[in-house]
């Protein structure tokens, strides 16, 4: 993205990964597997270390996990910001990817499956907005798990293992109105950089607006305690306003 030093040009993937087993499987010998011919099975590609990427088809699930999220952010959003509506726009607009993938280590009989979600920043058009959706995410899976894998991961044939979180970037987030969500990355900053992130196409639509031309001026007073002001981690905050 044009105001922050990462790069503009990665995915998020969301931390939604489980181990699963595909019920329909069975060994037929090292590195073979048999399964019904009516099944969407893995993509299957052998790794220069030996290790075997599996690539299966996500079919229904993905439109099923899609929705399932959607459902769930309106049920804990009910009345969204003027900020959080503009992320809620991104997700209606531009549709996350699933993927079910595995990975079978050399040496191993059995692959080892997890699901991923990921949200397109667009090019850095909307990398704050995706990224705040992915944020949404990990907790939406977080507090659902049980009922999702029930859902959705059974019925598709996979049995998913126990919960494994893993640990998410230290970020916060800034609802800002109009300018949607900021983004604060926490630790070290290149001083020549500004300290939030904020989508390109807020920045283009404007760019005459003294607020987006001094950011850091206008919200930097809310980075004193570090914490994450999104709708989901603190809903009564509303917004936040410009302060010079």
């Amino acid at each position: 993205m044009p105001t922050s030093s990462r790069t503009s040009s990665l995915l998020r993937v969301v931390p939604i990964s489980t181990r699963l087993q595909h019920r329909s499987a069975r060994r037929c010998g090292a590195g073979c597997w048999a399964v019904p011919r009516d099944q969407m099975w893995p993509r299957i590609s052998e790794l220069p270390n030996g290790d075997r990427f599996f690539d299966v088809a996500p079919g229904n699930l993905k439109d099923a996990l899609v929705t399932d999220l959607r459902a769930w952010l309106h049920v804990r959003m009910p009345k969204p910001s003027a900020g959080t509506a503009v992320v809620l726009d991104y997700l209606t607009q531009i549709e996350p990817s699933v993927y079910v993938r595995g990975l079978q280590k050399r040496g191993h009989t059995e692959p080892e499956f997890y699901v991923q979600v990921s949200f397109s920043g667009c090019a850095g058009q909307a990398e704050t907005s995706a990224r705040a959706a992915a944020h949404w995410t990990s907790f939406w899976y977080a507090s659902e798990h049980a009922r999702i894998a029930s859902s959705h991961f059974a019925p598709f044939g996979f049995t998913p293992g126990t919960l494994a979180r893993g640990k998410e970037e230290d970020t916060q987030f800034l609802p800002a109105g109009q300018y949607g969500y900021l983004e604060y990355a926490l630790g070290p900053h290149d001083p020549d950089q500004p300290a939030f992130d904020v989508d390109v196409s807020v920045v283009e639509a404007y760019e005459d607006d003294p607020v987006i031309q001094r950011l850091d001026d206008a919200f930097g007073g809310y980075l004193s305690d570090a914490r994450c002001r999104c709708q989901i981690c603190e809903p009564s905050f509303g917004g936040a306003t410009p302060r010079f």
